[in-house]
């Protein structure tokens, strides 16, 4: 899942949906909510630097007044563990644990410590730690482009092969390539999209949607993705009238598998396309929290087998919670819905606090209910901090939610970013000191707890770091691209302190 400044751009930039300035639309504000509605959606907020990941703390142990975050057991999101995780008989465990990226694409070369202990990724993203005791943390530090760095710091870890995301750094540089084309089927008055699916070995770095403009024959854009040189992928275009920013009803639908080259453009001349012939109608309603208001429900269409689902319509005016969009009946094609709420009586900006969730698979013609949990909003966060200093936070939800709570430079200032992953809903500003991170005197930062759910229950850190833990949950949470499984997503908003 891609970062950008202090807020997740995952959530900031659903490009390509025809007629929606905002919500869902690049360059705006994603989810924003009309004057009045109570606002607050993820943002972009550039005036932020770093990127949220998880955080830095005590490489020797749990964070002060933490250890309680240990696990119970072996328990992870995937169910009961052959992990082992008791002791051996000598009192140490080895650990073999791997290091992803944000898009889940190993990392190579990355300082991984615990307990006294430095080991250095292999080109896998694979490390080995031994005799630890249990529970353990890990910290992970990492150099970005610009020179600052970023410290992760896993929490009460017991698991022997656990799985760390740094959910603000990429494995390798974005590659991209322009597609454009004339259209077969065009017509006075439409519009649509044109969008590129690309396989899990090469995640998308963006949406990879292209809009149709009104009565367009042709169209161009560009397509990223991470990972090897040239990936083949299915090339899609969905084509419609509109009215009032929304599909009223469609024309046509064509695929074409293209391989892609960083700077070798491809050209698509789209093919007669399968004439759509039959619509639905699908219903969304939002099950707000009390003391929020529903602020934007989106829609995205997933090709059969496809990893993107492409943004086909959004609403941020919502009467009684309930918006309907309608829907192409064409075989093997599935949607997904989103909505987001944020609390009454926000003002709406990019610092405010939002809780969005998704629901996937949904039928051309289902009627669901999305249920919206509260934001982890941030208790008296103090003003002023330093290493130590505890910011508390409200939980998103009864046990099943991960959280990710980071600390980055605000503003013009600079400095290294301090990221932690736990289940617990206290975090103290970490002392990264040992590994040359500093946090000025006189800085500005930024505090905002991020919040992922659903996980296992009985909750332990352990569902975070297991291979369908929190890696797999932030990434799929992309809602840019349209998230291929259910699940929830939450922001505290930010709160800046002056570091002491």
């Amino acid at each position: 899942m891609t970062l950008h400044g202090l807020r997740l751009t995952v959530l900031a930039c659903l490009g390509g949906v025809a007629g929606a300035a905002a919500p869902f639309a690049c360059g705006g504000s994603a989810f924003e909510a009309g004057p009045g509605d109570g606002g607050g959606g993820p943002t972009v907020d550039s005036s932020v630097e770093g990127a949220p990941g998880p955080d830095g703390m005590a490489a020797d142990g749990p964070l002060d007044g933490q250890a309680d975050v240990a696990s119970d057991g072996p328990t992870t999101a995937d169910g009961p563990s052959n992990d082992g995780v008791a002791p051996p008989a000598d009192g140490g465990v080895t650990i073999v644990g791997t290091v992803l990226d944000q898009y889940l694409l190993p990392m190579a070369g990355v300082d991984v410590h615990s307990q006294n202990q430095k080991v250095t990724t292999a080109s896998d993203g694979t490390f080995t730690l031994t005799d630890l005791t249990l529970p353990y943390t890990l910290t992970v530090v990492t150099t970005p482009a610009g020179g600052h760095r970023h410290g992760y710091v896993f929490v009460g870890g017991t698991r022997k092969t656990p799985t760390l995301q740094l959910t603000a750094d990429t494995a390798g540089p974005v590659l991209s390539t322009n597609v454009s084309g004339h259209l077969a089927a065009n017509a006075p008055g439409a519009s649509g999209i044109v969008f590129a699916d690309l396989p899990a070995s090469a995640p998308a770095a963006s949406s990879n949607t292209i809009p149709i403009a009104s009565g367009a024959s042709t169209y161009s854009g560009p397509v990223s993705w991470f990972g090897p040189t040239s990936v083949t992928g299915t090339l899609y275009t969905l084509q419609w009238f509109s009215s009032g920013g929304l599909p009223t009803s469609y024309i046509a639908y064509a695929s074409q598998s293209e391989s892609l080259t960083p700077g070798s453009a491809v050209v698509w001349d789209t093919p007669m396309s399968t004439v759509i012939a039959t619509t639905a109608s699908l219903q969304v309603t939002l099950d707000v929290s009390s003391g929020y208001v529903p602020t934007a429900i989106g829609l995205y269409a997933r090709p059969q087998g496809a990893q993107i689902a492409a943004p086909i319509g959004a609403i941020s005016n919502i009467v009684a919670g309930t918006g309907t969009f309608v829907t192409p009946e064409i075989t093997g094609m599935t949607f997904v819905a989103c909505g987001v709420q944020a609390p009454t009586g926000a003002d709406g900006g990019g610092n405010a606090p939002f809780s969005a969730a998704c629901v996937a698979g949904l039928g051309a013609d289902a009627k669901p209910t999305i249920a919206l949990l509260p934001a982890p909003v941030l208790v008296a966060p103090p003003t002023t901090a330093t290493v130590g200093t505890l910011f508390d936070f409200q939980p998103m939800s009864n046990g099943t939610s991960i959280y990710l709570v980071a600390f980055a430079p605000a503003g013009n200032s600079s400095g290294d970013a301090l990221y932690v992953v736990t289940n617990a809903t206290q975090v103290k500003v970490p002392d990264l000191s040992a590994f040359g991170f500093t946090v000025p005197t006189g800085s500005t930062y930024a505090v905002e707890v991020y919040g992922f759910s659903p996980f296992a229950v009985p909750l332990t850190i352990d569902s975070a770091l297991s291979p369908t833990g929190f890696s797999t949950l932030a990434t799929n949470l992309r809602l840019e691209q349209g998230p291929v499984a259910s699940g929830q997503v939450a922001s505290s908003g930010v709160a800046a302190f002056t570091a002491q």
